[in-house]
């Protein structure tokens, strides 16, 4: 099991929570046939970095206020190819490098598989250099609320309701600051066990990470290939 886990996470691979060993195996072999053509895909550069990427360039789509986004393409043999879009020209205005983009689309494709969406953007905006990023970024969830919280705005305004705008503002930050200190409390108690606790959490599934945050690191124990690859490259002497 060592030996395979090292193998696949070398190669960018990693297991979804709700995945067994022989499905997260299946799918692997099917996503990379799909990936020997991956113009037949979309027209997009093919980038060898761990976890491979699929980079294709437009503006279709991509929010104004996204400096890049991850699109996750699914067969129904079960692969799962991430494409990650970026725009024509870098958007300044996000105060975000490019590099910076792509290492956040990078958490995204190598959790390609993962269902888990409170902290999904905690784990991606973690490998910012801004602390104010790293903290105020996962502000939206989906792109869903973002749309939301922009048509707050003229809604406010014809409805004569000033304070719509700043009441759904507080919901979100109310509920970021409580997940960022579920997260904060999660990295202390996996320090304990694995002292490289900021990559060790990006293998996590949100019920895992709650549970970390309680001081329970009971999950680690099982005989997953995920957790294989957590005890061969993260461990306290690793």
């Amino acid at each position: 099991m060592e030996a395979i886990s090292k193998k696949l996470f070398l190669e960018g691979w990693i297991p979804a929570p709700d995945e067994s060993d022989q499905e997260f195996i299946d799918r692997i072999e099917k996503t990379k046939v799909r990936l020997l053509n991956p113009r037949a895909i979309k027209d997009v550069a093919f980038d060898l970095s761990v976890p491979p990427l699929l980079i294709f360039r437009s503006k279709e789509k991509l929010p104004f206020w996204n400096g890049g986004m991850t699109w996750i393409v699914s067969f129904e043999d079960g692969a799962r190819i991430p494409l990650v879009q970026l725009p024509p020209k870098p958007r300044r205005y996000t105060f975000s490098t490019e590099k910076e983009i792509i290492d956040h689309e990078k958490i995204h494709a190598l959790r390609v598989a993962f269902k888990e969406p409170v902290f999904e953007e905690i784990v991606a905006y973690r490998t910012s250099p801004s602390r104010l990023r790293q903290f105020l970024g996962p502000l939206f969830t989906k792109n869903t609320e973002a749309v939301l919280f922009f048509l707050s705005m003229p809604i406010a305004i014809f409805l004569e309701l000033p304070w719509l705008i700043p009441l759904f503002t507080a919901l979100l930050f109310v509920r970021l600051c409580r997940r960022q200190f579920l997260f904060s409390r999660a990295l202390h108690s996996i320090k304990t066990k694995y002292h490289r606790s900021e990559e060790v959490i990006v293998f996590l599934s949100d019920q895992e990470i709650k549970r970390a945050a309680k001081g329970d690191l009971s999950f680690f124990d099982n005989d997953s290939i995920r957790m294989a690859q957590i005890r061969t490259f993260f461990g306290v002497d690793s």
